[in-house]
């Protein structure tokens, strides 16, 4: 039951469509974002750790939106 109710939480969409505190599956969550010229930059909270990732602009990801 817990696994239907992550997955009702989980959305597919661009990268241009990240916030501050989404969690990216796998990755962890948002603390900033940079939008340079073809690619994003995005800082990770991972393992009590702030790591950089960066993506192509037109890459989709799986995340969990931050509660409003």
């Amino acid at each position: 039951m817990k696994t239907d109710l992550a997955r009702a939480s989980v959305r597919e969409t661009s990268i241009a469509h990240l916030e501050k505190g989404d969690f990216i599956i796998n990755l962890g969550e948002i603390l900033e974002t940079d939008e340079l010229t073809d690619i994003f930059s995005i800082v990770i909270l991972r393992n009590n750790q702030k790591q950089v990732f960066t993506f192509n602009k037109n890459e989709r990801l799986l995340v969990r939106k931050k509660s409003s």
